[in-house]
């Protein structure tokens, strides 16, 4: 009897040569896509990076709608405050930093101005980070403070503002409270037509939205030396007050 043995054996398999090109064709695109996908993460980190790098630096060196309260334009270190009111990270500068400040506005080739803006208006707070830098642009106008350069009573206004801070979400002091601790401050009564009629609250407003969409602002407060950033929580008052006069040396 024949064997069946040769019948039952199995065929060797044949490489089809379309299925083979199929399956490069595959693996190539495969390939290609995560190459693109691996360069298109790579340009847009890269892009992310140098927009953050050129925003570190973009701030201006400009005194144009600030109150410089100390020093000139022409001085080697120009020192930019960017604060609100309502802030209360502005409060705990002003608390920690505030010595350190006052020290910098006495240090030769040191300038010092702030820029107050509205950063923190709502509904609840009756746009109070408006109507408080108002109020201190109407004690600059009350006291002569830019012809004459002197801005004590400013100063005594400012620091008076974050001892009086209202509460984050609250509705903030209404403006007869800002009348009047405006003349505490030393104000005279002239202050008082000015705080009423909001007479800066629209330049504050235009000058704030300019702020936001300028690409270099992070929040209040943003402190800046010659037009970038200081990180001054990583500082001590004394290692700020030196990095400032270093600039200026």
């Amino acid at each position: 009897m024949a064997s069946n043995k040769g019948k039952s054996a199995k065929k060797p398999s044949v490489l089809d040569p379309r299925a083979a090109e199929r399956r490069r064709t595959i693996l190539f695109r495969v390939g290609a896509t995560a190459i693109v996908v691996i360069l298109a993460v790579a340009i847009g980190a890269w892009i992310i990076i140098s927009k953050d790098s050129t925003s570190q630096s973009a701030a201006p060196v400009d005194d144009k709608d600030a109150f410089r309260v100390s020093g000139t334009a022409n001085d080697k270190a120009i020192l930019s405050l960017y604060e609100d009111f309502q802030c209360p990270v502005c409060r705990s500068f002003e608390a920690n930093f505030g010595d350190a400040i006052a020290t910098l506005r006495k240090t030769p080739n040191v300038s010092v101005e702030y820029h107050p803006i509205a950063f923190l208006n709502s509904e609840n707070n009756r746009n109070y980070s408006t109507r408080s830098a108002n109020a201190s642009a109407c004690v600059v106008d009350a006291t002569d403070a830019e012809r004459t350069g002197n801005y004590d009573v400013w100063l005594n206004f400012h620091k008076i503002l974050y001892d009086q801070q209202p509460a984050e979400g609250g509705s903030g002091l209404d403006d007869n409270t800002l009348k009047a601790l405006a003349k505490q401050a030393g104000a005279p009564a002239t202050v008082d037509a000015c705080i009423d009629n909001q007479t800066h609250s629209a330049v504050i407003d235009s000058q704030t939205k300019a702020i936001l969409n300028s690409g270099w602002f992070k929040g209040t407060p943003t402190v800046n030396l010659n037009g970038k950033p200081v990180d001054w929580n990583s500082m001590t008052p004394d290692e700020f007050v030196e990095k400032v006069k270093s600039a200026a040396s």
